[in-house]
């Protein structure tokens, strides 16, 4: 399943296949949705909005959980691998970890200078131990939880910065960890080695100065990256580097691509 936002609020799941919609959470928030994703298990997925908000719902379309607490527009969530944990980034400058089970603010990751467009959990820490940051500084951030709360709240512990010439609009891990693929303002996408930090791939926009990448998303086996541009979703295969598919949406953010049995879904 592919889960994007649109400018009017919605929350529109859509077949990765075909790019058909599935199924449409109507004025989900007040103003855009820019921040979407799916639970690992594709039972829940989350959102954010320019109310400030960040909300769960199940496939259903029925919410089981508002959060509150960030004081600007919602840039990015995502689930951990065991799905216990959401994190959010904000306009504010800070991310902010969530307990899904219960709803309460596990943690406040302050450090970035200006607003923080995207956040993503490192797939390898499955009780979401460690996750990645980027902002409108050009700094991509990880963050070890545990590291963190020995230090205690608003301390800011990186465990590794790097320093790129533009700002990080959005960000990725791949499935087994190994790779990051980080968005940027200019259009251009560039898949990183997650250890080193060292880029490897690259996949520049045919007209830049036209081009805004909003996110990015890997499948679930590592095999295709999605990523939004202006008001296009496109798949690609990322050995080739070729595009499978583009399909034109009223949605201007893609955060989430995978799969789900839809037998498992109670609706």
């Amino acid at each position: 399943m592919l889960a994007t936002g649109t400018f009017l609020g919605h929350v529109v799941m859509l077949d990765p296949d075909t790019g058909k919609p599935r199924l449409e959470i109507r004025r989900a928030h007040r103003g855009p949705c820019k921040a979407v994703t799916l639970s690992p298990d594709g039972l829940m997925v989350a959102s954010g909005g320019y109310d400030s908000l960040v909300k769960l719902w199940n496939m259903c379309g029925q919410v089981k959980h508002v959060f509150r607490g960030h004081t600007s527009p919602i840039t990015a969530v995502q689930f951990c691998a065991d799905q216990s944990m959401l994190a959010s980034s904000s306009e504010d400058g800070t991310v902010r970890v969530w307990n899904v089970q219960t709803g309460a603010m596990e943690a406040v990751l302050t450090g970035h200078v200006g607003e923080v467009h995207c956040v993503s959990f490192d797939p390898t820490s499955a009780d979401g131990r460690r996750l990645a940051s980027g902002g409108q500084d050009c700094r991509l951030w990880r963050w070890d939880l545990l590291a963190w709360r020995m230090r205690g709240v608003n301390k800011r512990w990186p465990q590794k910065e790097a320093h790129h010439p533009r700002p990080i609009i959005s960000l990725a891990y791949s499935p087994d960890g190994k790779c990051m693929a980080c968005g940027f303002v200019n259009g251009r996408i560039e898949i990183l080695d997650a250890a080193s930090g060292a880029v490897v791939h690259v996949i520049s926009p045919t007209r830049p100065h036209r081009t805004f990448n909003n996110t990015v998303a890997f499948s679930p086996d590592g095999e295709t990256l999605a990523y939004s541009r202006n008001r296009d979703v496109a798949a690609i295969n990322v050995e080739r580097g070729e595009v499978e598919w583009k399909v034109g949406v009223e949605a201007e953010y893609l955060t989430s691509i995978t799969k789900e049995d839809p037998r498992r879904h109670p609706c």
